[in-house]
């Protein structure tokens, strides 16, 4: 975990979009919409878990998110 809130994420992205680079970190892939489209319903879920209110922000850019949603990205 980053210390530095602002590390780690891209700023201009959504929470979706930044989920998305991090789930397939490391592959040759692009940041494809239609892959996105079937991961968000994924992403909600395992960000509800974590009970900050991020489930609710899966299409805000991470530029808007408070310091501690952006360090539980």
């Amino acid at each position: 975990v980053f210390q530095d809130p602002k590390m780690g994420t891209a700023p201009r992205m959504t929470v979706a979009e930044n989920l998305l680079v991090a789930k397939f970190r490391g592959e040759k892939r692009g940041l494809i919409p239609r892959h996105l489209a079937s991961y968000k319903e994924e992403f909600q879920t395992v960000l509800a878990k974590i009970g900050n209110g991020l489930e609710n922000h899966i299409d805000t850019a991470v530029e808007f998110l408070s310091g501690g949603q952006r360090q539980a990205l």
